[in-house]
């Protein structure tokens, strides 16, 4: 399309001289050519862009007598602003009018902390918008650039720092010429951006960090940062924050390599941000992406989340719950553990202590993981796996919270019915006399035809108990049992 420009009566003007006309800018300095001299019309930004903004060829023989005058703190303050703001509106559009050197050098002085903060953040917002319309040519300038980005004040100024860091980075992919640093300022960032309301935009941009430059970053600063968040995951009440968090946390395990000094942080913030029904299976995936790191990951992990449960002083409810999700679900859940083979007998005997402790909810969830186990790997259990969910079943029979609880009377009837149709079908290869005497002391209506006829044929009078054994069997089934079908049995 045919530019505004292009219809000019003036065709030798630059767009420097263009650009001074329409700001009001005054004529350039005497012996700069009728070109420079010239104001012209007020053309629209539009036409700046239409005209290929800096290709237009500059007649003026002095490249002082430039846009980046008109900002400079030889003009007042308001005009200063005001072209500013022009610059910045057109920059959605077009191209720069000058470069971008000159203009920032004119600019730069108010960032500092003595101008007010709308005309601080006014500059901030310009340079952004510079840094995203050139963002493939600034070069070694971006070195000059993040250092002035990492000296700035925060305070009210955080929201658009953080924005020009973000453009200088391009969203965390390149960090060309100030890798080692960029780790230190983003944890100087964070108890700013948590002051100043924009604490997920500074999560996800350390998320992004992270995935595309991990290995760049100075390993100190890493746990730093990474500790730091797990401070932010338990003390957050916001969704977003601790959603972002999680989002960290995955990036860093996807590295293959957790350190051993951050692990237990880590694992200790998804654990109790995983009893939030929204986060819990993404929590869950980023353990199972840290068991599946390494094996010296995976048996530290193990170790650690076996710890929380077994912890003195105890654990807090949320960490405890969990752990034993965690657990369960490495253990015989959805979870896939390719490192290493995550053994059984690891899991339960820290579940007894956790039972000990006297929390129902907790007490429920290592029912129903029992259920889970039973169900999904009995058939291949071996015999000391066996003595272990049985010592389990027991302490849930008494913690003394059956008789009060339906909902856990009812998971540990369903565990002990599994348990039962395996021994009926040949598939129990655990303790028998154990297992009927756990059936016996359940309070609940389970059947008890299979116990009963298990204890009728382990009767033999050669023995020297048996007389006491019959006698127990009598008060047990007929003088206790209010079911007049298992009396006559």
């Amino acid at each position: 399309s045919v530019s505004l420009f292009a219809m000019s009566t003036t065709p030798s003007k630059s767009l420097r001289d263009r650009f001074r006309a329409f700001v009001g800018g005054s004529a350039a300095p005497s012996g700069s050519g009728p070109a420079a001299a010239a104001t012209g019309a007020n053309p629209a930004f539009g036409a700046m862009s239409a005209t290929g903004g800096a290709s237009a060829a500059s007649t003026s023989p002095e490249p002082e007598a430039d846009f980046a005058d008109t900002l400079s703190v030889a003009h007042p303050m308001p005009q200063r602003t005001a072209n500013i703001q022009k610059l910045l509106q057109h920059l959605h559009t077009g191209a720069l009018p000058d470069s971008m050197e000159r203009i920032w050098f004119a600019v730069r002085d108010l960032t500092q902390p003595e101008h007010n903060p709308e005309v601080r953040q006014l500059v901030l917002a310009l340079l952004k918008r510079m840094i995203q319309v050139h963002s493939q040519k600034l070069g070694v300038f971006r070195a000059h650039l993040f250092q002035v980005l990492s000296n700035h004040e925060l305070g009210l100024d955080t929201p658009h720092v953080l924005a020009a860091i973000v453009a200088l980075t391009r969203n965390g992919h390149d960090l060309s010429f100030f890798e080692q640093q960029i780790g230190q300022q983003l944890l100087d960032m964070l108890p700013a951006c948590a002051k100043n309301n924009c604490l997920v935009p500074m999560l996800v941009f350390i998320r992004e960090v992270f995935q595309f430059n991990f290995a760049a970053l100075d390993p100190a600063a890493v746990t730093d940062i990474v500790l730091c968040v797990c401070r932010i995951c338990t003390s957050t009440q916001e969704g977003a924050e601790a959603k972002a968090c999680i989002a960290v946390f995955s990036a860093v395990a996807a590295q293959g390599h957790l350190s051993l000094n951050i692990l237990d942080p880590v694992l200790a913030a998804l654990c109790r941000v995983m009893c939030i029904d929204k986060f819990t299976v993404p929590a869950a995936r980023v353990v199972e992406k840290i068991f599946n790191c390494a094996e010296l990951e995976a048996m530290w992990s193990l170790r650690t989340l076996c710890g929380f449960l077994t912890a003195d002083p105890p654990a807090p409810l949320n960490l405890l719950r969990g752990a034993v999700y965690s657990l369960s679900h490495i253990g015989w859940g959805y979870m896939k553990v390719e490192t290493t083979d995550i053994k059984i007998e690891t899991i339960l005997p820290s579940f007894v202590h956790a039972i000990t402790l006297g929390h129902l909810i907790v007490t429920f969830d290592i029912g129903m993981s029992m259920r889970t186990l039973v169900e999904k790997r009995g058939r291949d259990l071996q015999p000391p796996v066996w003595d272990l969910v049985l010592d389990v079943v027991q302490s849930i029979e008494e913690c003394g919270l059956l008789g009060t609880q339906p909902n856990l009377q009812a998971a540990l009837q369903d565990t002990l019915l599994a348990i039962q149709a395996l021994y009926e079908a040949d598939d129990y290869t655990g303790d028998s006399d154990r297992l009927f005497d756990v059936l016996e002391s359940f309070p609940g209506d389970l059947d008890p035809g299979c116990a009963l006829d298990y204890k009728v044929k382990s009767l033999r009078p050669p023995s020297s108990t048996w007389l006491q054994d019959i006698d127990v069997l009598v008060e047990r089934y007929f003088v206790r049992e209010h079911r007049h079908e298992y009396k006559m049995q």
